[in-house]
């Protein structure tokens, strides 16, 4: 029963988290690359040194912990689900980067 209960969690959670960068980065900023603008960010969070992303936080140490413990295994499960989801919207992405001719800047 118990194994039961915890493969309906790791189910419910893994759809939860489906496609999370994706769906983020289209509802606040727009896209920042035309085309799997969510898969990129989860590459960048993957890739990026943590001195890099760290280097406007007070607590240096505080923000490297959580990169390490929190946020690369998350962004690491969420790399395929976002992948996927950036897939299904490319046909979007494409006529919105034809019709609108620009990329919007996330600086």
């Amino acid at each position: 029963m118990r194994s039961r209960l915890a493969l309906v969690f790791i189910i419910l959670i893994s759809v939860q988290l489906s496609g999370c960068m994706s769906t983020i980065v289209r509802a606040t900023k727009g896209p920042s690359t035309p085309f799997y603008p969510g898969t990129s960010v989860n590459v960048e969070w993957l890739f990026t040194s943590d001195e890099q992303q760290c280097a406007t936080q007070s607590n240096q140490q505080l923000c490297i912990d959580l990169l390490h413990n929190i946020s690369r295994p998350v962004a690491l499960l969420d790399l395929p689900f976002s992948l996927v989801l950036d897939t299904l919207l490319l046909p979007i992405d494409g006529v919105l980067y034809l019709t609108c001719g620009e990329v919007i800047n996330s600086a």
